[in-house]
């Protein structure tokens, strides 16, 4: 009966060793599954950003060549009445020289 109580004894210990080793080992794998998905999500979430950043670089350029063209554009018809002013302001004046000629 004693040596009977001896190997159960035994026998309990053996299996809390036996599961002490495959918790370890659960616990190892846990955090090495739990380091991958970390790292998973880190790289899509830096994957998603440089996305959005590329994006807002893309509108800005967009937004910059539109206003780039409005200023041209702008630039060439001021250019337009300044070259009509100047056009009749040489006019009145090549009047003004006949004028004082005559």
């Amino acid at each position: 009966m004693v040596k009977d109580t001896i190997q159960a004894i035994k026998d309990t210990e053996q299996r809390a060793e036996e599961m002490t080793e495959n918790a370890r080992k659960e616990a190892a794998e846990i955090r090495e599954n739990a380091k991958n998905e970390a790292a998973e999500i880190e790289k899509n979430m830096i994957a998603k950003a440089r996305k959005r950043a590329q994006e807002a670089l893309q509108e800005a350029r967009k937004d910059a060549d539109q206003k780039l063209e409005a200023a041209k554009q702008a630039a060439g018809e001021e250019a337009s009445l300044l070259r009509d002013k100047a056009g009749e302001l040489e006019k009145a004046a090549v009047e003004g020289v006949i004028q004082k000629l005559l």
